[in-house]
């Protein structure tokens, strides 16, 4: 994920918790049965958007490397780099004979 779309997902987390305090409130459901059971159902869907959120940034931040990883990534691909270089000169010297310098 991009910067921008994690810091908007998490803009977007916060403005949905601030929601869901205000839909949880047992004191602004209404005294019909049939609405407080949806005003309870919106509720339960927005925490669970909330939740979601916050799963989908705690994997990001789990998968991403650590700077030690990255070192250590550098430096295996340039020891590799080194070792396809010198079987490349290898292979060149067997097939056209010692390279001019």
């Amino acid at each position: 994920m991009r910067a921008d779309q994690i810091k908007r997902l998490e803009e977007l987390q916060d403005k949905l918790v601030d929601i869901y305090l205000d839909e949880a409130d047992p004191e602004s459901w209404p005294e019909n049965r049939g609405d407080r059971v949806w005003h309870k159902k919106d509720a339960n869907l927005t925490i669970t958007h909330v939740i979601r959120i916050k799963t989908l940034l705690d994997m990001r931040t789990a998968n991403a490397p650590s700077v030690d990883e990255d070192l250590e990534t550098e430096k295996m691909t340039a020891d590799a780099m080194a070792q396809a270089d010198a079987i490349i000169e290898n292979a060149r010297g067997k097939r056209f004979g010692p390279r001019a310098k």
